[in-house]
């Protein structure tokens, strides 16, 4: 047996007397004939309507991450043919004259070679490093549905993913630019996906507290002496400005 928990998730139950959070609600799960825990992910939803228990979501198997992509057709710059693009803009642009009224003509001769050397589109469901050795795991693991492949299709995706992550690692630059570089370590931070926690005090009870305040009862002497210091205070400013 083994427990499916994170400390990072949020509390399944919220007492409203105590104003604290629990974790009454556990996830546990067994093992297989090799023994190897189920693979299960858990995630702790939003509050539940005049309750005090959070739902708790719990996936139990393998899961495949889905990138659902922008329906924008895009430049794919790993199948380019850089040996042709290269041939066609030095054969053709020869024939532009470098002034400054051809310069629409040249954007338009840069234009039309990558659209005829560089693939663009965009596949409505995306998966990460997804190759040929997917394919046939994944229809492998339709016919026999064995664990062993289904691990061994797991496997080869996190490979795909360490050597994209080795080769994105190799091509950062400070010197030049560091904005990619910047980019890469913003998508690392865990606190851009981390769920943001729900505030103890409410809107209402700050609102209140705010006109209890404003009407609580005030020293009449504290109040009078207030009064005369500012009167002074008033008339010493007036007569160091004249």
């Amino acid at each position: 047996m083994q427990l499916i928990f994170s400390g990072k998730d949020r509390y399944t139950f919220h007492s409203e007397r105590w104003k604290r959070g629990y974790n009454p609600d556990l996830c546990i799960v067994s093992k297989d004939h090799n023994g190897v825990s189920l693979h299960a992910q858990r995630s702790v939803l939003n509050n539940f309507r005049k309750s005090q228990h959070r739902p708790v979501h719990i996936q139990i198997g393998i899961q495949i991450p889905l990138v659902k992509t922008i329906p924008k057709p895009k430049w794919d710059f790993r199948k380019v043919n850089w040996p042709a693009f290269s041939k066609s803009l030095d054969d053709n642009i020869r024939w532009i004259d470098t002034t400054v009224n051809n310069y629409e003509r040249f954007i338009g001769m840069v234009k039309g070679t990558a659209k005829r050397y560089i693939p663009r589109g965009y596949r409505h469901k995306y998966i990460p490093c997804w190759n040929e050795e997917s394919d046939r795991l994944y229809a492998e693991y339709q016919r026999n549905g064995q664990a062993e492949t289904a691990d061994k299709l797991l496997e080869s995706l996190a490979k795909g993913r360490k050597d994209r992550w080795t080769e994105t690692v190799e091509r950062l630059d400070f010197k030049h630019s560091s904005r990619e570089a910047w980019n890469v370590l913003r998508r690392l931070d865990p606190c851009q996906n981390r769920d943001g926690s729900e505030p103890e005090i409410k809107p209402n009870a700050f609102a209140n507290r705010l006109i209890e305040t404003s009407r609580a009862k005030i020293d009449k002497n504290i109040s009078r002496k207030l009064t005369m210091d500012l009167k002074v205070k008033k008339t010493r400013a007036v007569e160091n400005s004249q």
